[in-house]
């Protein structure tokens, strides 16, 4: 689901592009991003970085797609979140 890495957390999600809304679901063991996103030209991974960026409080400059450029599983370390939601402050 997520880790961290020194002052980075790492996420482990599952990315459902094409959805009607934007919505980061929580399951017991992974995470499920819902984006309106296309999957074409890379819009997709760019859409996440933006939702994922205003979601921890970072500029899109550090939201990275480390694994799954292409594919729905991707591992995104966020550097220095500025913010923590609840659902990580919890863990």
């Amino acid at each position: 689901m997520f880790r961290w890495q020194g002052e980075d957390l790492i996420l482990e999600l599952k990315v459902i592009p094409k959805s009607t809304i934007d919505r980061l679901e929580v399951d017991a063991d992974q995470l499920k991003l819902k984006i309106r996103a296309m999957p074409i030209d890379g819009k997709a991974n760019q859409y996440l970085k933006k939702y994922l960026g205003n979601l921890f409080s970072v500029p899109q400059t550090r939201v990275m797609v480390e694994k799954g450029q292409n594919k729905t599983h991707k591992s995104v370390r966020i550097i220095q979140p500025g913010y923590l939601p609840p659902w990580v402050q919890q863990c």
